[in-house]
């Protein structure tokens, strides 16, 4: 009998191949991975969140001039006209983020009035949500975020934001290097909690209507709301919220 031969060269030939195909399987797998951390970066400038001012009753003082100049200012804002908004232009949106991706979602139902001085310059925007309008990507998604783990809806059925000033200019700017025009600061009640945010808007009203908008970031657990979940795929604690608003002046 003649004893069976093996081929050396063929057998080393052969797991040459083998180590280059796993080794691009797991390149592969990497690039993978990789592609999916970048696509659950949530990206805009960051809100600044402190505590909402607190409202001290005094003892009523000698009027002055510079004590006067408040008062004027006062009554200029509540002269100011009101513009509501004109929702089916305008939007309530937000992305949030967890390892494995993000999620798109937003308000069905909100309301909003934009506040414009006699001059034609904005001094105030302000807008109420309906937290039970939530709406996301995925069906299962929007009933977890109308729970107790998120928004609690059924205890907390509106979220509000009041404006207190409204100033030109703004450090802050867009993803392509677009300074924003404005600088917006106010109250946000959200999930039973009142935060004073400021935040960048784009603010245009010389046409027609007035047309403001932003995009800020903003961490979730600032309201309460710090649900992580899975182990296996956290959620990622800041959220994007932006905000579009188009308001016809007649």
């Amino acid at each position: 009998m003649k004893g069976k031969t093996t081929n050396k060269s063929g057998d080393l030939d052969y797991m040459k191949i083998s180590k280059n195909v796993l080794g691009a399987l797991v390149a592969l797998s990497f690039a993978g991975v990789t592609l999916t951390a970048c696509d659950n970066e949530v990206k805009g400038p960051k809100a600044e969140v402190s505590e909402p001012e607190k409202v001290e009753e005094k003892a009523e003082a000698p009027k002055t001039e510079e004590a006067e100049k408040p008062a004027a200012a006062a009554e200029e804002k509540a002269a100011a006209k009101e513009l509501a908004i004109n929702k089916e232009a305008s939007k309530i949106e937000f992305t949030g983020a967890k390892i494995t991706g993000k999620h798109d979602g937003g308000f069905k139902d909100f309301d909003g009035k934009i506040m414009v001085g006699e001059d034609g310059k904005v001094q105030g925007v302000n807008f109420t949500v309906n937290t039970k309008s939530v709406f996301t990507d995925q069906e299962k998604l929007t009933g977890h975020l109308q729970s107790a783990d998120f928004f609690d809806v059924e205890k907390f059925p509106e979220a509000k934001f009041e404006s207190t000033s409204v100033k030109e200019g703004s450090d802050a700017k867009t993803e392509d290097g677009k300074a924003y025009s404005h600088t917006v600061e106010g109250n946000m009640t959200l999930h039973g909690i009142t935060k004073k945010l400021a935040f960048p808007a784009h603010i245009d009203a010389s046409g027609d209507k007035v047309v403001a908008s932003t995009d800020f970031v903003i961490d979730r657990s600032t309201f309460d709301i710090v649900y992580k979940g899975k182990p296996d795929d956290l959620i990622k604690q800041e959220v994007q919220l932006r905000v579009n608003f188009e308001a016809p002046k007649q």
